[in-house]
């Protein structure tokens, strides 16, 4: 290699990462995205106790959303995107509010740690109270907690408000028993 492969090899995926950007960000402000709903039973009576919210990019429900899900935690999207996908769960629930339906929604590690998110977050739930006896939120551990006091401040923000606030996949992440003996959930 000389230094003039290196840059046009550089030059390619700053364009390639630039344009990745974009189209994520371009499907989260178009709102792009659907929500598919995951039944989350009862152990022992095999009840549905509540859906879990989970996202399907342009309506491909083949396609696992977890590399549009970790490249939006790597760039620092995902704030956008849960916010985005809170407000699109929110507007399901108002208009299926009749059918008494409990959904989770999923938060990633880096939203709990945003001041912006958690703002956003609060001003969409103080304008329907009603949100608490539906809206659960579960933290994922696909990327992890910065600063887990300023997360249980997080979570007791909310559930001081009514709401339940659980660990997503509990187990399935290395930090789980970290999460565990600091958060109160």
């Amino acid at each position: 290699f000389n230094v003039k492969d290196i840059t046009q090899n550089m030059n390619g995926l700053v364009q390639e990462a630039v344009q990745s950007l974009n189209k994520f960000r371009t499907m989260v402000g178009g709102n792009d995205f659907q929500i598919a709903f995951h039944p989350i039973l009862h152990v022992r009576t095999g009840a549905v106790h509540h859906y879990e919210a989970l996202v399907r990019f342009n309506g491909r429900y083949e396609e696992s959303p977890y590399k549009y899900i970790t490249f939006a935690e790597e760039t620092g999207l995902i704030t956008e995107f849960d916010i985005a996908m809170m407000r699109k769960s929110i507007e399901w629930l108002r208009k299926n509010k009749a059918d008494r339906v409990s959904i989770a929604v999923n938060i990633s590690g880096r939203s709990v740690d945003s001041d912006q998110y958690a703002k956003d977050l609060h001003a969409l739930l103080d304008t329907d109270t009603w949100l608490k006896d539906f809206l659960l939120f579960e933290i994922t551990e696909s990327a992890r907690v910065a600063d887990l006091n300023r997360a249980n401040n997080f979570v007791q923000g909310l559930r001081s408000k009514g709401f339940h606030v659980c660990l997503d996949d509990f187990g399935a992440g290395a930090a789980s028993f970290q999460y565990l003996s600091v958060l109160e959930v």
